[in-house]
């Protein structure tokens, strides 16, 4: 391993976690009344659009883990 990949695997490992964090985060808080409406999904997904180490993210990938936490509730 260089220095170079380790660094690049840690950004890539952080930026999961932070995408974690923040949809998990508007899960709760979109599901803080006892549901979640399509306009609260389309504002998450900004939010996460605004996050420049979190934007690379797809569309899919987002809204499968923000419903995969909702539907836990």
């Amino acid at each position: 391993y260089s220095w170079e990949s380790f660094v690049a695997q840690f950004r890539e490992a952080h930026d999961q976690s932070l995408m974690e964090g923040v949809v998990a985060g508007c899960a709760v808080v979109a599901y803080a009344d006892g549901w979640v409406t399509e306009d609260e999904r389309r504002r998450m997904l900004g939010l996460i659009r605004g996050f420049g180490s979190v934007a690379s993210f797809g569309v899919e990938d987002v809204l499968g883990y923000f419903d995969e936490l909702t539907d836990r509730f």
